[in-house]
């Protein structure tokens, strides 16, 4: 789910994205937090999830008192708090409910995009489909 939302975000605001697992996150990259950034945090439910909630809350102490956003996107209901956007979608299968975490990342990407001017119909130097030839 990070790397299409990451993808997303690239193809529509033309800003450099990196989408990281929670635990690789702690080897080098966290050392930039307290930069101007934003930082998107998407928590599904599962074995990772409370891992990825102490991150999110650490990241969130570390950012306090500068320029950093961190804001987290889950389908876990136990999550609460600013910064935090919860997506409902239960269809009792865990991997399909986590496709419905990249809605709000495109929604931010798209609306970033607008911000800054860009023409999200017509993204430059990407085409629409992709056709093989033999």
């Amino acid at each position: 789910m990070a790397l299409e939302s990451a993808l997303k975000f690239e193809e529509t605001s033309y800003t450099a994205v990196q989408a990281l697992n929670a635990l690789e996150f702690r080897h080098g990259p966290v050392a930039t937090v307290g930069e101007r950034q934003a930082i998107v945090v998407l928590n599904q439910s599962d074995t990772m999830s409370g891992s990825v909630i102490k991150l999110f809350n650490e990241l969130n102490d570390r950012a306090r008192g500068s320029e950093t956003r961190v804001l987290m996107v889950t389908n876990v209901n136990e999550v609460n708090g600013s910064g935090v956007v919860k997506v409902n979608c239960s269809t009792g299968l865990g991997e399909w409910d986590s496709l419905a975490l990249v809605v709000p990342v495109y929604l931010l990407a798209y609306y970033y995009a607008l911000s800054k001017g860009v023409d999200v119909e017509r993204p430059r130097n990407l085409v629409r489909v992709v056709v093989l030839i033999d």
